[in-house]
C-alpha cells in the first residue's frame, strides 16, 4: 500500500502547483504575442468577416456570428483585442469546468483531503487542458472556440447540478436556470452538440438525483431555456423568421454534401476507432504491463496486498512517459498536420489525452478489480458523462472527428484527475504520483501548443508566426497587424490599386474562392454570406445558393476579387446571379504572391459613379492598434 510522508504534501503541493501556473501562464503568453500575427484567408477570414458584418449573415444554421459578432464590437472591431478576449473566455469556461470538478472532487478522493496548493493545481490543470484548443493557433475565435466554451461550461455546471442534488440545498435550481440559459446559447449556435450534452446531463442527473429533485431541476432548466428564448425572439428575430433562416442554411450547407447525417452515422465510428486504436498502440507497453497484471492477480491475489501495486502502477505511468517523449518534444515536424490515417492509426499527439485516459481506466480496473461495483453507478455514470463531453462536441463539423475533438479535452483532463483521485483514494498509489502525471500531460499540452502554433500555424501553413514580422494595415476600421512578406506585400499591392479605382473601406467584395480574409484585410464588405467557394461542383452549388440569397442590387455594384481563373466557374456563377462578367467589369489589378494570382475587377457601372467625389483619407487610421 502506497503511503505519503507526513509532512511532505505542502512542499511537493506548492511545486508540483508552480509548474502548472508556469506552464499555463507561459502559453497565454504566447497566445498573446501570437494575437497580432497573421491573418489566414481562407476559414479564418470567414471568422474576421462574419462577425465585422454579422447582420449580413442570415440564412445560417447557426448564430455563431452573432455571438461572435458582438463580442467583436465590444472590442472596437480590433482583430488583436477580439482573439485575446476569446482566449479569454476559454480561460474563463475552464474555470467553470473547475468549479464542478472541485465540487464532485469527494465522489472520487473520499475522505482524502488536499492542501490549499493541491487545491489550486485543479484550475490550472484544467486551465492548460482547455488551452489545447489552441495548439494548431488560429486564435480569431471560430466555432469550434464556442463549442469549447459550451463544452466546459455545460459540463461544469453539470457537475455542481449533481453535486448540489445530492445535497441539503437548493443551489441545484439556481444551476438549472444557468444551464437552461447557457443551453439555449449552444442550441442556437450549434445544436448537434447542444443536445447530446444535454441528453447525457439527463442521464446524469436522473442516475444520481431522487426523482422528485431531477424533475425540479428539470423544470429549472426548462425556465432557463424558456428566458433565452424569450430573449432571443424579442430582440433578435421571430420564431418563424428563426426558423426560415435556419432552414435556409440547412440547404446551403447540404449544398457541399459535407454534413448529410446518414453519412455521419458511418463516419463516426470509424473516426473514433482511429482513436482508440491510435491511443492503445503507442500506449502498447504499459497496456500489456496491466494485461499481465490482471492475470497475476487472477492467479496470485492482489497486488496491493503483496505490497507491489504502488510499483506497477509507476512502471506503467513511466512507460507511457517515455512512449510520450518523440512527439512531446519533436513537435515541429514537416508532416505534423497531415493527420489522414495510416494502417487505421493517426498522428499519437492527436489521441495522447485519450491514451491517458484509457491507461489510467485501466490501472483502476485492475487495482478495484472485482470491488469495481462498490465504486457506485453515480460515480461511473459521471466518468462516463466526461469521457463523452468532447465527442459531443466534436459532432456536426465537417472535420473527422479526431481532427477536432482536442479543442474540446478539457473534461477528459477533468476525467484524468478523476481517475487519478480514485487511485489515490484507497492508497493505490501516492499523491506524489498523482501530481507527477498531471505534470506529465500538461508538459506534453504545453509543448504541444507553444512548439505547435508557433512554427505550425495552421491558418498559414507552411510559414510560421515567426515569420510574421511586417506591419500591415488590415480591416476597417485599420489595424495594424504583423504578416509575412508576401502576404503584407499582397495586401498592400491590392489596396492601394483599389483604392486609386475609387474603393472605399465598407464597399462589397465578391471574393472567390474562399479568401474571405482578404476580402477583410482590404476592408471589404462580403454581400450577404463572408464566403463564395467555387470550382468544384460541391463548392459551385453552395456558391450559387450564396449568391441566390444576396441582395442582387449590391452585387451589380460589387468589385470581384478572384484568386481562380474566371472562366469557366466564376462566370457561370455570377451569370447565374445576374451579373454580366467579365464584359460589364474593367480589371484594376493583378497580382502575384502565395504561389497564386490574384485578380481585382472594377463594375463598369462605378467608373463613372464617383468621379468629382473627394478623396477619402487612406486606411493607416491614427487609431490603428499594433501589438509587435
Amino acid at each position: 500500500m502506497s503511503q505519503d510522508i507526513p509532512g511532505s504534501g505542502s512542499h511537493a503541493g506548492r511545486t508540483s502547483a508552480l509548474l502548472l501556473g508556469t506552464m499555463a501562464i507561459a502559453m497565454l503568453i504566447l497566445l498573446a504575442v501570437e494575437a497580432g500575427r497573421a491573418l489566414g484567408f481562407g476559414d479564418e477570414g470567414i471568422y474576421l468577416m462574419g462577425p465585422r458584418y454579422p447582420d449580413e449573415v442570415t440564412q445560417n444554421v447557426s448564430t455563431i456570428f452573432r455571438f461572435s459578432g458582438y463580442v467583436f464590437g465590444l472590442v472596437g472591431h480590433n482583430p488583436i483585442y477580439f482573439r485575446l478576449a476569446c482566449v479569454g473566455l476559454v480561460v474563463v469556461s475552464a474555470l467553470v469546468l473547475a468549479a464542478g470538478v472541485a465540487a464532485i472532487r469527494p465522489w472520487f478522493a473520499g475522505q482524502q483531503e488536499l492542501t490549499h496548493w493541491q487545491r489550486l493545481q485543479v484550475p490550472l490543470f484544467l486551465i492548460v487542458g482547455s488551452l489545447l484548443h489552441y495548439q494548431w493557433s488560429y486564435l480569431t475565435p471560430s466555432y469550434y472556440t464556442l463549442t469549447a466554451m459550451a463544452v466546459n461550461t455545460l459540463t461544469g455546471l453539470t457537475l455542481l447540478s449533481v453535486v448540489s442534488l445530492g445535497g441539503n440545498n437548493r443551489r441545484y435550481m439556481g444551476w438549472g436556470l444557468l444551464y437552461g440559459f447557457f443551453f439555449g446559447i449552444v442550441l442556437f449556435a450549434k445544436f448537434p452538440t447542444a443536445l447530446p450534452m444535454l441528453a447525457m446531463t439527463s442521464v446524469t442527473v436522473a442516475i444520481c438525483a431522487r426523482p422528485q429533485r431531477s424533475l425540479a431541476f428539470a423544470a429549472c432548466v426548462l425556465a432557463g431555456f424558456s428566458a433565452w428564448l424569450l430573449l432571443t425572439f424579442t430582440t433578435e428575430r421571430s420564431p418563424a423568421q428563426a426558423l426560415r433562416d435556419f432552414m435556409d442554411g440547412w440547404s446551403i450547407y447540404q449544398s457541399l454534401g459535407y454534413h448529410n447525417p446518414a453519412d455521419k452515422l458511418i463516419a463516426y465510428p470509424t473516426e473514433v476507432g482511429v482513436l482508440l486504436l491510435t491511443s492503445a498502440v503507442w500506449f502498447l507497453p504499459s497496456f500489456l504491463l496491466l494485461g499481465a497484471a490482471g492475470a497475476d492477480l487472477l492467479s496470485r491475489g492482489p497486488l496491493k496486498e503483496l505490497g507491489r501495486w504502488p510499483a506497477l502502477a509507476a512502471l506503467a505511468i513511466g512507460l507511457a512517459a517515455i512512449m510520450s517523449l518523440p512527439s512531446g518534444i519533436l513537435v515541429d515536424v514537416a508532416d505534423r498536420l497531415v493527420t489522414t490515417p495510416y494502417l487505421g492509426m493517426t498522428r499519437f499527439y492527436i489521441a495522447a489525452q485519450l491514451a491517458w485516459v484509457l491507461l489510467l481506466a485501466g490501472l483502476v480496473f485492475v487495482a478495484y478489480r472485482s470491488d469495481i461495483l462498490r465504486l457506485g453507478w453515480s460515480r461511473w455514470i459521471v466518468l462516463l458523462f466526461l469521457l463523452g463531453a468532447p465527442l459531443a462536441g466534436s459532432l456536426g463539423t465537417s472535420n473527422p472527428i479526431y481532427n477536432v475533438i482536442q479543442f474540446y479535452a478539457g473534461p477528459w483532463f477533468a476525467l484524468i484527475l478523476a481517475l487519478l483521485w480514485l487511485l489515490w483514494r484507497d492508497r493505490f498509489v501516492s499523491y506524489r504520483l498523482v501530481q507527477f502525471t498531471c505534470l506529465l500531460v500538461c508538459a506534453y499540452t504545453t509543448s504541444q501548443v507553444i512548439q505547435g502554433s508557433w512554427t505550425q500555424p495552421a491558418q498559414i501553413k507552411p510559414r510560421s508566426m515567426a515569420s510574421q514580422d511586417q506591419p500591415t494595415m488590415v480591416g476597417y476600421p485599420p489595424v495594424s497587424v504583423l504578416l509575412d512578406v508576401d502576404t503584407s506585400r499582397l495586401v498592400e499591392d491590392l489596396r492601394a490599386a483599389a483604392t486609386e479605382s475609387g474603393f472605399q473601406p465598407g464597399d462589397d467584395i465578391i471574393g472567390f474562392n474562399q479568401i474571405a480574409g482578404l476580402v477583410y484585410a482590404l476592408g471589404g464588405k462580403s454581400p450577404g454570406h463572408p464566403v463564395f467557394p467555387c470550382c468544384r461542383p460541391a463548392e459551385n452549388a453552395y456558391g450559387a445558393a450564396v449568391l441566390r440569397f444576396a441582395d442582387r442590387e449590391r452585387l451589380k455594384h460589387a468589385y470581384i476579387l478572384l484568386d481562380v481563373p474566371p472562366e469557366p466557374d466564376v462566370e457561370n456563377l455570377l451569370r447565374g446571379a445576374g451579373l454580366q462578367f467579365p464584359e460589364e467589369y474593367e480589371l484594376v489589378t493583378t497580382s502575384v504572391g502565395l504561389s497564386r494570382q490574384f485578380r481585382l475587377y472594377r463594375p463598369s457601372i462605378m467608373s463613372t459613379a464617383r468621379t468629382g467625389e473627394a478623396a477619402k483619407p487612406t486606411i493607416a487610421s491614427p487609431s490603428s492598434t499594433s501589438i509587435q
